[in-house]
């Protein structure tokens, strides 16, 4: 009986100390992206490995949607945001398995609930915001990976020269 209590006390006291003090998780730092990244809705989980590749899992019924015809707003997908530089090129690849009708991961331009794209202008005066989005808004859940993830702050010149 005396271990017992022991077990016990010792399980109370280590649930206390990981509640008290467990840290809660860390914004991920990618090389080469300037400033502070910063989640718009947490993932479900996310991860940085030593090559850099970026993994974040979506849960289920998670999307970026404005409904055309009343123009509800779904926003609850996580979005890993950073503020670019006025000029600047952001490529990645990207890949996920297809499990369920429209899971996707995207590249996001992101003002605000209401004014983004996941393409390549945003035309707004709202501060732009750039970002890895991942979403599974009729399924389970996404597991989408952004490697290779190049950013330079320069323009692009003419494409068709």
């Amino acid at each position: 009986m005396p271990s017992i209590r022991k077990y016990a006390a010792f399980s109370v006291i280590l649930l206390f100390f990981t509640s008290v003090f467990a840290l809660p998780q860390t914004i991920p730092s990618i090389p080469g992206l300037p400033g502070t990244l910063t989640w718009q809705n947490s993932p479900h989980s996310w991860q940085l490995d030593y090559k850099n590749v970026l993994t974040i899992s979506a849960e289920a019924k998670t999307d970026w949607f404005v409904d055309p015809f009343d123009d509800t707003v779904a926003k609850n997908a996580p979005i890993l945001l950073f503020t670019p530089d006025p000029d600047y090129v952001l490529s990645t690849r990207v890949a996920l398995k297809f499990v369920n009708k429209w899971d996707a991961g995207a590249l996001m331009l992101w003002g605000d609930d209401h004014h983004w794209v996941r393409t390549f202008s945003l035309d707004t005066d709202l501060p732009i915001r750039v970002g890895f989005e991942a979403q599974s808004p009729a399924g389970s859940g996404a597991v989408v990976k952004f490697s290779a993830i190049t950013y330079d702050s320069h323009r692009i010149g003419n494409i068709y020269k």
